[in-house]
C-alpha cells in the first residue's frame, strides 16, 4: 500500500489493489480511476492548486489567473518555433519550472503537479518564459526531448483543419483527410 500526503488541505490518498481511497477529514470517497478524482473534488474532498508559493512576488503580481488559480502555458520549441503543447500552471508550477529549468505543469484532471518527462523520459528543458500582454498566458520556449504529446506525436497539434476556399474569398474550415 502506498500512502501519499498531498499538498492539498489534509488530503490523504491511498492506493491499494487498483482502487484509490480519498479521505478529507471525516469524509471518505472510494474511486477507481483517475478520472473519478474529479468526483472527489466536486464533493469537496479536494481543493485544487496550492494557494502559497515561493514564486517571486514581482512575477506573481503580474499574473492574471482564472478562477481556479491557473493560467495556460503554451510550450514552443525554442529554435524552430513549433508549438508543442498547452498545459496549465499555477504559481507553484511556475516557481518549480523557473527554479529547476525543467517544466512543471498542474494537471487539472489529477489535481497534482507533474514534471514533463518524469514518466515518459520526454523532458522539456526551459530556455525562456514570456508573459503575454494581458498577463493571462505564458509562452514557454523549451528544448523538447522526444515527443511532446502523450499520443507519441512530436506536437499535440498534429490534426490539421483544412481551410477550403468559398466564393468571396472567405475560407471554410473542414477536417483534412
Amino acid at each position: 500500500m502506498r500512502e501519499k500526503r498531498s499538498e492539498f488541505q489534509a488530503l490523504l490518498v491511498r492506493q491499494r489493489a487498483g482502487m484509490t481511497v480519498v479521505a478529507h477529514g471525516s469524509r471518505v470517497l472510494v474511486v477507481g480511476k483517475r478520472r473519478d478524482i474529479r468526483v472527489a473534488r466536486q464533493n469537496g474532498c479536494m481543493s485544487g492548486p496550492r494557494t502559497t508559493s515561493e514564486l517571486d512576488p514581482a512575477i506573481a503580481s503580474r499574473l492574471r489567473r482564472d478562477s481556479s488559480g491557473l493560467l495556460p502555458a503554451v510550450a514552443q520549441q525554442y529554435d524552430t518555433g513549433e508549438v508543442l503543447m498547452v498545459g496549465w500552471m499555477d504559481d507553484e508550477a511556475l516557481h518549480r519550472t523557473l527554479a529547476t529549468g525543467r517544466v512543471t505543469y498542474f494537471s487539472r484532471s489529477r489535481q497534482d503537479y507533474w514534471r514533463k518527462g518524469d514518466t515518459s523520459g520526454h523532458i522539456q528543458l526551459l530556455r525562456e518564459v514570456r508573459l503575454d500582454c494581458d498577463g493571462d498566458t505564458l509562452l514557454l520556449q523549451v528544448d523538447q526531448h522526444g515527443p511532446a504529446c502523450h499520443t507519441g506525436n512530436r506536437s499535440c497539434f498534429a490534426d490539421v483543419l483544412e481551410v477550403v476556399d468559398r466564393p468571396g474569398g472567405q475560407g471554410q474550415a473542414g477536417v483534412a483527410t
